[in-house]
C-alpha cells in the first residue's frame, strides 16, 4: 500500500490544513501543465490528497495502514471481533495467550476502529476489529 503521507510530504498527525497546503505546493510543482516530465507523480499526489482530505476515508486509510503494519512487525496471535467480547462489571475482559498470561481488554480498546494489544509476557499480540 502506498504511503499517502509520504507522497504529500507530511506526517500522519498533520492537520487537514497542513495536508491541504502540502498538496497545493506539490500540485503546483508536479502539474503536467507546469512542465513536469511525467503526470504519474501528479496523479499519485492527487489520489493521496483525495483520500486524506476526507475525514472518513482518512480514518479508513489509517486503520488499514495500522493493521498491515502490525501484521508485518508483530506476531498477531489472534484476531477478535468486538461483538464477541463481553466486558465484566469493571469494563474489562481477558483473553488467554499461549504463554499462559492473559491479554487485558478494556472498554477503551473497543472504542477504537482497530486495536492491537500486546502480551506483557511474550511477543504475541491480539488484534481487535
Amino acid at each position: 500500500m502506498e504511503d499517502y503521507y509520504a507522497l504529500l510530504k507530511c506526517t500522519p498527525d498533520a492537520t487537514p490544513l497542513q495536508i491541504k497546503q502540502s498538496y497545493q505546493r506539490l500540485a503546483r510543482e508536479y502539474h503536467p501543465d507546469k512542465g513536469a516530465l511525467s503526470s504519474e507523480n501528479f496523479l499519485a499526489i492527487d489520489k493521496a490528497y483525495k483520500i486524506l482530505k476526507d475525514e472518513l476515508s482518512r480514518k479508513d486509510y489509517d486503520s488499514t495502514t495500522f493493521a498491515s503494519t502490525c501484521n508485518q512487525h508483530s506476531l498477531i496471535y489472534a484476531e477478535l471481533a468486538k461483538e464477541d467480547i463481553r466486558l465484566d462489571c469493571e469494563g474489562r475482559a481477558f483473553y488467554p495467550c499461549r504463554c499462559g498470561e492473559d491479554f487485558l481488554i478494556e472498554k477503551e480498546h473497543l472504542e477504537e476502529p482497530e486495536c492491537v494489544i500486546e502480551c506483557g509476557e511474550c511477543s504475541n499480540s491480539i488484534l481487535i476489529r
